[in-house]
């Protein structure tokens, strides 16, 4: 048989006068608890003792039983209080971590930064990139997620990735993304040794139209299998696709091979045991850059950007005393 103070305890009205229980009391009660002296607690606390009393026992109303046994010469606590003590412990621990922590994400200082990327990419500036940013902010998570031109799109816009690295063509007139340009990257012709044009320094496309072509299979190559069919068609062919590649390996192998040949971005080349050539067609180089959604304010973002735009600042500097009039370009 239950008695009137746990029928008090586990009533309707009970339970919602605990949902109106404050901070603010909790730590009071936490303090009496530790202390066992009201008047102690009450000046740790830099509050009046009567105030201080009043909170208690407003708290002792919401929880429905009596959390302290007091008289005047001793305070101390309940069985009920001692069990009450340990949970508010807890409880206030919890929330001081929960505030350093959403103090500590507003600030920039911990999280997790999301980044997708794709293998057109130069993967040498992203990584380089994450190393300088996780060194900056070591206790930032960072996640790379490898997803082509479109699928990053729809990752920014979801909120599911931060910043991503595109070609410029894909922005489109999306006024809400944010591009940051990093490189100009050229296509080159990847030949076999023994091919006429092999020893090259340039090659036009249209000198390549009877050529048979290798290319990759659209789920690796999305982009840009179509940005090289519309360059050939401009420059009055429609190549011959004779084998599709399903990874680079392959792709690089089969000209190797002599089934034919095949093009690439610059910095996507294939090993150097492979007996192939690249020459540089006339193709119009791609801008490759960072991307992100204008409205994402995270403290994140903008410390990575911030390293972005070091790096290119770098970058321009390196290529300014650089004669070679081919080398990429870059631009903030």
């Amino acid at each position: 048989m239950h008695n009137g103070k746990e029928k008090l305890a586990n009533s309707p009205s009970r339970a919602s006068s605990v949902h109106r229980m404050e901070l603010h009391q909790l730590r009071s009660f936490k303090a009496v608890a530790e202390l066992l002296n009201f008047s102690r607690a009450a000046e740790q606390l830099h509050l009046a003792q009567s105030a201080l009393s009043r909170q208690i026992q407003s708290l002792e109303h919401d929880v429905g039983v009596k959390l302290f046994d007091r008289d005047r010469s001793r305070v101390s606590l309940t069985d009920a209080g001692k069990s009450f003590y340990e949970h508010t412990c807890k409880l206030l621990l919890h929330v001081d971590v929960a505030v350093t922590d959403a103090r500590q994400i507003a600030r920039g200082s911990t999280g997790e930064l999301v980044v997708g990327t794709d293998w057109r990419v130069d993967a040498h500036f992203v990584s380089t990139a994450l190393e300088e940013f996780r060194r900056e902010h070591p206790r930032v998570e960072t996640a790379v997620r490898d997803a082509g031109f479109k699928e990053q799109i729809a990752m920014l816009r979801s909120g599911e990735a931060h910043v991503g690295f595109i070609a410029h063509e894909y922005i489109g007139k999306q006024s809400e993304l944010e591009f940051l340009s990093i490189q100009r990257v050229y296509i080159n012709a990847i030949l076999p040794v023994g091919h006429p044009f092999a020893k090259r320094k340039r090659v036009r496309l249209a000198d390549l139209a009877k050529e048979a072509w290798i290319d990759l299979a659209e789920k690796g190559a999305a982009g840009f299998r179509a940005y090289f069919i519309q360059q050939c068609r401009l420059s009055g062919f429609a190549p011959r696709m004779v084998i599709t590649a399903s990874t680079l390996d392959g792709m690089y192998g089969h000209v190797a091979s002599g089934y034919g040949i095949t093009a690439s971005p610059d910095h996507v080349r294939p090993s150097s045991g492979l007996p192939l050539c690249l020459v540089r067609t006339d193709c119009p180089p791609i801008e490759f850059g960072a991307v992100w959604r204008s409205s994402n304010q995270s403290p994140l973002l903008t410390h990575f950007v911030n390293i972005l735009r070091q790096k290119i600042t770098s970058l321009q500097v390196q290529l300014s005393n650089d004669v070679d009039p081919d080398s990429k370009t870059a631009k903030a």
